[in-house]
């Protein structure tokens, strides 16, 4: 069994998948339900995320792109749900309109901050740093991030805590297109 395993790694490394990028897991032992065994970074079987079907495009290991159909509309949300990796510095989600980022979410690990900030014509804005409370993202745990689209403002909201509002700094919301990820962070879920 491990040899035709190697094989289809093999395979799938040389072929530009248009999927989420493979999540290895551990094989689940007996009297274990699926849904309670958890990546590892040191996998023995593979196994494609249900993310695939989301129509995900891997760039690299770490990059996860999702294009969002229709673009953003006010009452329209994104709920991300994955792990941040035990060693993890930083992770970026940005939501993209062409080259410019309406939203860029920047959990800082090494500053204990999720930092909101926007690349417009090339340039970066003002940072926004501000917290509730303290940073509710942990290395080595699981998380929920839902972005929800308002009128004037992204509300983002992390395990179900609501932390902050980020204005629009791009105002034409349905050119935001693209949903990406990438940095030290495992995906397991997207739903737009």
């Amino acid at each position: 069994m491990w040899p035709i395993i190697s094989q289809l790694n093999s395979v799938a490394s040389s072929i530009q998948l248009y999927s989420a990028p493979l999540l290895l897991q551990k094989t689940p032992g007996p009297g274990v339900s699926p849904a309670s065994s958890t990546p590892e970074s040191c996998p023995t079987v593979p196994h494609m995320s249900s993310s695939a079907a989301f129509g995900w495009r891997s760039r690299n290991d770490r990059t996860v792109h999702k294009p969002i159909t229709g673009g953003l509309l006010p009452s329209k949300s994104i709920m991300i749900s994955g792990e941040v990796l035990s060693n993890s510095n930083r992770f970026h989600v940005n939501l993209k309109s062409g080259n410019d980022i309406a939203l860029h979410l920047n959990p800082r690990f090494d500053e204990n901050v999720i930092v909101r900030n926007s690349f417009v014509h090339q340039t970066w804005g003002t940072e926004e740093r501000d917290m509730p409370g303290t940073m509710p993202l942990a290395r080595g745990q699981n998380f929920t991030i839902r972005i929800s689209c308002q009128d004037h403002c992204f509300k983002v909201a992390v395990n179900e805590q609501d932390q902050f509002e980020y204005k629009h700094r791009v105002q034409n919301l349905q050119q935001i297109d693209t949903l990406e990820i990438t940095g030290d962070v495992t995906v397991t879920d997207v739903q737009i």
